[in-house]
């Protein structure tokens, strides 16, 4: 499954560096931020139960 977070309100100063994806509270992952997007894909999450945030 592939996650793509896309920060529209950013600073200017977002348009570079990393985001940390979360599964609850815990890191699943990290993507490059590239022009205010990262994105990340993710294997093996079960079809329920699961609140991914960047």
């Amino acid at each position: 499954m592939t996650f793509v977070a896309t920060f529209t309100a950013a600073p200017v100063q977002l348009r570079r560096g990393s985001v940390t994806f979360k599964n609850g509270a815990a890191s699943v992952g990290t993507a490059p931020l590239v022009k205010r997007v990262a994105t990340f894909s993710l294997s093996g999450l079960s079809l329920y139960g699961h609140s991914i945030t960047a």
